[in-house]
């Protein structure tokens, strides 16, 4: 009789070399690190981001054992850029995205890897993505500052909006409390 078996889910690029180079288009290389908030002494971390939220955390993508791939991105030895990739859930299913930083911690780019929704095309489109752009490590959006993707959203696409901004917001928190605190 099969078990079921709960593990953490962990958010890669599933092609890390094309990817990387369409994301930041004058990168020459990348580093990737994974990262665990409670192998890397950060036991605490998520209650403070989910605090910070004011939601609860999936147990599923979002605990203390999920690993959080970090690529560190480079232009021949300068580090130009990090791209980190979390998954929420939508209301058709998991969605993959990818906040992409600039060297001062600003976002640059989200790449949608994922997403199981009939306004997938409207979450992926420059317009809603650009939106993010102006915030970073040190500022989070809030549902004041995005807009959903569509004028006449259904429920179901509010939700997924909401979930998408809630997923660049934990995203930004990782990188600001797990990735620039973490000594090599």
């Amino acid at each position: 009789m099969p078990a079921c078996a709960l593990a953490a889910v962990n958010c890669t690029l599933e092609h890390p070399d094309r990817d990387i180079k369409r994301l930041v288009k004058d990168s020459t290389t990348y580093r990737v690190r994974e990262l665990i908030p409670f192998r890397h002494g950060k036991k605490d971390l998520l209650k403070s981001i989910a605090r910070t939220l004011d939601s609860e955390l999936d147990p599923e993508f979002e605990s203390g054992e999920t690993p959080y791939t970090f690529y560190a991105v480079y232009k021949g030895n300068e580090n130009v850029a990090l791209v980190l990739g979390t998954t929420a859930r939508v209301v058709a299913g998991p969605m993959q995205l990818f906040v992409v930083y600039a060297r001062k911690g600003g976002i640059q780019d989200i790449f949608v890897q994922k997403i199981s929704s009939k306004d997938a095309p409207a979450f992926r489109s420059k317009f809603y993505r650009e939106q993010y752009f102006k915030f970073g490590i040190n500022s989070l959006p809030t549902e004041a500052d995005v807009r959903p993707p569509i004028r006449s959203p259904s429920n179901d696409t509010i939700r997924d909006h909401h979930s998408f901004l809630r997923a660049v917001r934990f995203n930004i928190l990782l990188v600001k409390e797990l990735y620039n605190n973490f000594k090599e």
